[in-house]
This record gives structure tokens, C-alpha cells and sequence, in this order.
């Protein structure tokens, strides 16, 4: 049985755009590892008082600023 040249495209590409499941998953699972370390950041960080909080702040802000390092 001879397919459609056609056809044959048509199917290359629907294997094409099946193959790329495996790494969508990967890529959403990187994602939401990097989105529940943000949450956790962020919640770590509201734990800490406003002047503990804006002087790390205003540290992160210089030294960005400056082009130095955050260590």
C-alpha cells in the first residue's frame, strides 16, 4: 500500500510534534521545581522584619547595581 507524498509529510510532522512530549515534561517539571523554590523564597523572605527586609534589600540593590557579586 503507497501513501500520499502528502500524507507522508502530514505524518512526519504529527511524529515530530509526538516525539517532542518527552521533553515538554521535562521542561514542566523544571518549571515547577524553579516555581516552588521561588514560593519558598518568597516565604522565607516574609518571615523576615521590614528593616532586616529593606536593609538585605538596599545590600541586593548596591551591589547589582555596582556589577559585584550577592555573596
Amino acid at each position: 500500500m503507497s501513501t500520499d507524498p502528502a500524507d507522508s509529510v502530514q505524518i512526519d510532522a504529527l511524529f515530530d510534534v509526538a516525539s517532542q512530549e518527552a521533553p515538554a515534561l521535562d521542561d514542566l517539571d523544571n518549571a515547577l521545581t524553579r516555581l516552588k523554590r521561588a514560593r519558598a523564597a518568597k516565604s522565607e523572605l516574609s518571615r523576615l522584619g521590614a528593616p532586616t527586609f529593606r536593609r538585605q534589600l538596599l545590600r541586593r540593590r548596591g551591589k547589582t547595581a555596582l556589577g559585584g557579586d550577592l555573596a
